[in-house]
């Protein structure tokens, strides 16, 4: 017998269904085919997304052996799991109200730059050492100096810009309800392994936001597929249409987008020399190139909103394309070769006049040499399995146990053989009536189906703390609970190093296609992202505690306590306003110390400025009391 030939990819986790299978195994089911226009390379990843969304629909034993009868299939117990892990994955990757954060927005400038402490002058009679030591030190401090105070007044010059971009795009995520948008693409990411976000244009206002499954997405890659953002993308899927006499007809849509060289693309050559291209990609007149467009060295550059006059104008274009194909005219070919001549354009080539693609793929786990993401679900696949049938087998006995097997002596059985309560039986004169009780098994499953649950805990990293499933013991600490976390932060943290860089482009595109459709001013794109919050539980409680005795053993100042309060979910919006709220309400320490400084010269101003008042230019000082004391006797 010829060895069969096994792959090793990231789909392998799902070979064990022969929906997935190994190469070369005639036992891998048939029963779903890859559309004719699916390139070939494909095939495998969307029969690994179709298992995926089978275990979080519950119908993972639609995958199992065909040997199985439908009795079999029938009694499955499948209690959403998968379904679980994805969803608490999901909603900790963005964390607790994700917002879009505009850098330098939210800083306090208005105590100025914090600057260090200036070297103390040199006493008289110091050495040559010393004075080359000092003389270095100032030169340090004062270069360091001057970068945080230009530092400074750049961000206090570009604040205003940054609020206004920041609340600009936080309208627009509220208006398309982006933070639903997210939570969407990332629960399919993780679940199905990919999502794709796309920025839709639209005329004089900020772009719309869709997502779409991996399984529609069929990206231009290169052979080593290690490419994170490719030229050309697909987004295509079959559908069926009814014509005007009723008639179901099934079609090819495919929607793509692609960068282009402005000349090749835009200018031809003609009978007379360069011919424009008209939006229908047919030859026209040439428009007068102005402000936006112009030759250089005979190619066509374009100066776009958020250019500077320091940038380089751009010589590439997206062109958007919505088509549709009859799947009879499709034939051999596959989605990046369609016949243009055939098909119907709901909207035909477009330049949409942006030099990147509205489209972000989101892996659902860290891109390195493979494109393509890897599902939470891969990882514990058979575990999964393993559960559904210790559930099944349980739900069997439960159902076994609840009808009893009984040995009626001395009697004959009841005619239809049904034992049941009200019901009254003669045994005769030596009768008994035994119980076969069957039920010492049924803790051993529940047993196993408890150290299942365990095992998916650890191999998934999602810790039984964060499902609802507690250890029995509690956490001695807020350090022992996070050392339980930790793997669930690991998992958390990973995928975000594949989420982060692609979310950062999502605010950025938007502002950019905000301002091509006249929505922004012209202008340059601020530096936003979309800023995750936290998904650790935190220990509020010893947070406090650890603040308090801090603070009153003056080893930690103001502004460090209230860092950690921030860190342990203390709803407090502004660091430095929440620190004056404190000085300017700690009235006890300031009566103490002005107690203690009374008589010195400009005492009131200091509380003041500590307080955050004013105070009248002629307040007086009031002289400290004189306390005189009565002598002590000499006990003697």
């Amino acid at each position: 017998m010829a060895p069969r030939e096994i792959i090793v990819d990231q789909y392998s986790a799902l070979s064990h269904k022969p929906l997935v299978g190994l190469a070369g195994d005639t036992s891998v089911s048939t029963d779903w085919r890859a559309p004719t226009w699916v390139p070939n390379g494909e095939h495998r990843r969307l029969r690994a997304y179709i298992a995926r969304a089978a275990y979080q629909e519950n119908v993972a034993r639609l995958l199992l052996s065909s040997s199985m009868s439908d009795a079999e299939r029938a009694n499955w117990r499948e209690y959403g799991d998968a379904s679980l892990l994805t969803t608490r994955v999901a909603a900790a990757v963005l964390g607790d109200n994700p917002q879009i954060t505009a850098a330098g927005a939210d800083d306090d400038l208005l105590d100025g730059p914090d600057l260090p402490e200036e070297p103390e002058s040199l006493p008289e009679g110091a050495t040559e050492f010393e004075r080359r030591i000092y003389d270095g030190r100032l030169a340090v401090w004062t270069g360091e100096v001057e970068r945080l105070i230009d530092a400074w007044e750049q961000a206090v010059a570009t604040q205003p810009a940054a609020r206004a971009a920041q609340v600009l795009l936080r309208e627009w995520a509220d208006g398309v309800q982006l933070p639903a948008r997210l939570l969407e693409a990332t629960d399919t990411s993780v679940g199905l392994g990919d999502a794709v976000i796309v920025l839709s244009p639209r005329p004089g206002r900020m772009p719309a936001v869709t997502v779409y499954e991996g399984g529609f997405y069929f990206p231009e890659l290169p052979d080593d597929a290690s490419i994170a953002y490719p030229d050309t993308v697909h987004l295509a899927w079959e559908e069926d249409r009814t014509d005007g006499l009723g008639r179901t007809e099934r079609w090819v849509r495919r929607l793509t987008w692609q960068l282009v060289d402005l000349t090749s693309q835009r200018v031809v050559e003609g009978r007379d020399g360069l011919a424009w291209l008209g939006p229908d990609g047919e030859p026209g007149d040439r428009p007068e190139l102005g402000t936006s467009e112009s030759m250089v060295d005979g190619r066509i550059v374009r100066r776009l909103p958020w250019h500077q006059d320091d940038d380089e104008p751009a010589t590439r274009t997206c062109m958007y394309s919505d088509g549709a194909w009859r799947l009879s005219d499709v034939q051999d070919r596959k989605v990046d070769a369609l016949d243009d001549a055939r098909a119907v354009w709901a909207t035909p080539p477009l330049d949409l006049r942006i030099d990147f693609l509205p489209v972000i793929h989101l892996p659902g786990s860290p891109e390195g040499s493979r494109h393509y993401g890897r599902s939470v679900i891969d990882r514990a696949a058979q575990l999964l399995d393993d559960v559904a049938t210790n559930d099944s087998n349980i739900a069997s006995a439960s159902a076994y146990l609840g009808d009893p097997t009984i040995a009626l002596s001395g009697a004959k059985p009841p005619e239809s053989g049904m034992v049941a309560p009200g019901k009254v039986y003669g045994t005769g004169e030596h009768g008994r009536m035994d119980v076969l009780d069957l039920s010492a098994g049924l803790p051993a499953l529940l047993s196993a189906g408890d150290r299942l649950l365990d095992r998916l805990s650890e191999t998934t990293g999602v810790v039984g703390e964060v499902i609802g499933r507690s250890r029995g013991d509690t956490a001695t600490s807020g350090i022992h609970l996070l050392l339980r976390l930790a793997p669930w932060a690991q998992l958390i943290g990973s995928i975000r190093l594949g989420h982060g860089p692609k979310l950062r482009l999502l605010p950025k595109m938007a502002h950019r296609m905000g301002q091509i459709a006249g929505a922004i001013d012209e202008g340059p794109t601020p530096d936003v992202a979309i800023q995750f919050g936290a998904f650790l539980p935190s220990d509020l409680a010893g947070a406090v505690e650890l603040v308090a005795k801090g603070l009153d053993a003056h080893a930690i100042s103001v502004e460090t306590a209230v860092t950690v309060l921030i860190a342990a979910g203390m709803p407090i919006e502004d660091a430095a306003l929440e620190i004056r709220r404190i000085v300017a309400q700690d009235t006890e320490r300031l009566n103490a110390l002005a107690d203690a400084l009374a008589g010195v010269p400009g005492l009131a101003e200091i509380i003041a400025e500590r307080a955050g008042v004013q105070v009248a230019a002629d307040t007086a000082v009031v002289a400290p009391p004189v306390i005189e004391l009565d002598p002590v006797e000499d006990p003697t």
